[in-house]
């Protein structure tokens, strides 16, 4: 995939225009995609995700799920993700997709919970397939600040073809 916008970050929660997006949505794993040619959003590295509770939605994670690096794709990375991109705030990012998010708890290594401030958000599976959802490896990316381009590529964070993009059409 290609774009000829200016690509601002290769950081996440540094990037919410085009040219970054169309990046992202290659490079980084999402717990929820909308598959092309549906309306609906589906697991992606999820096996399932749904509401648990009006105010909890639990997402559980594909086992054996891992970064280029080799490092695990565990619910800690999950839980890490959302809280850097909440608690950066980037004036470029996506955070303020996340203004319904109150907290994110990982019982075990393959589930996430987000706890919702309103119940029965119906837009929440579609933030998690936004810019404001993708995972990034909590052992290369500051918890605090925008993870440099370069230190984004040292740490080959990209994670290996584990996931179900493959119904994305590549170029």
């Amino acid at each position: 995939m290609g774009t000829s916008d200016v690509i601002t970050s290769l950081d996440p929660a540094g990037s919410y225009d085009n040219g970054s997006s169309v990046v992202n949505t290659q490079v980084y794993p999402f717990l929820m995609n909308t598959p092309y040619g549906s309306p609906d959003v589906k697991p992606d590295i999820a096996t399932s995700a749904k509401f648990t509770t009006p105010t909890q939605f639990t997402v559980k994670l594909k086992k054996g799920l891992k970064f280029a690096n080799g490092h695990a794709l565990t619910s800690s990375d999950v839980a890490f993700s959302f809280n850097r991109d909440k608690t950066i705030a980037d004036p470029n990012g996506p955070s303020s997709l996340l203004g319904n998010l109150d907290k994110v708890t990982t019982p075990d290594a393959t589930t996430v919970v987000f706890t919702l401030k309103t119940p029965n958000d119906q837009t929440w599976p579609g933030v998690l397939s936004s810019p404001a959802g993708a995972i990034v490896d909590e052992d290369v990316y500051s918890a605090t600040k925008i993870t440099s381009d370069a230190d984004v590529v040292k740490g080959r964070a990209s994670p290996v073809s584990t996931r179900s993009r493959s119904t994305s059409p590549k170029s």
